[in-house]
């Protein structure tokens, strides 16, 4: 990303950086262009630079990311299981098969037949 267009991306953030910050700011979104190069990884890009700036501001710390990241792992255990457990009893119906409802339900069917096995 160019100067400029950081510096509007930025907004209001950019009346509270530094000029060591804003080169820092620069090198990393320049890396997480090549990083994040495809249209659909906007949202990685965005992320990931937002979370870049509340730390070079302080607004968060490696231990908060670190903890939001840990309960979002958590959160995806949660919806493993249930989706798991759900494809499970959908194929106990005759009309379900394991592809399907490993597909509909966003895990692999190799999941579906170990999760059904225990």
């Amino acid at each position: 990303m160019r100067l400029d267009e950081l510096k509007a991306w930025l907004g209001d953030a950019l009346a509270q950086l530094d000029d060591e910050q804003l080169a820092l700011l620069q090198r990393e979104s320049d890396r997480l262009d090549r990083i994040y190069p495809e249209e659909d990884e906007i949202p990685l890009w965005t992320a990931a630079m937002s979370a870049t700036v509340q730390y070079v501001l302080g607004e968060t710390t490696v231990d908060e990311v670190g903890k939001a990241l840990g309960k979002a792992r958590w959160e995806l255990a949660l919806a493993m299981a249930a989706a798991k457990q759900v494809a499970v009893v959908a194929t106990q119906s005759p009309s379900v098969t394991d592809p399907q409802a490993s597909f509909q339900a966003g895990i692999d069917r190799k999941s579906l037949v170990t999760y059904r096995a225990l």
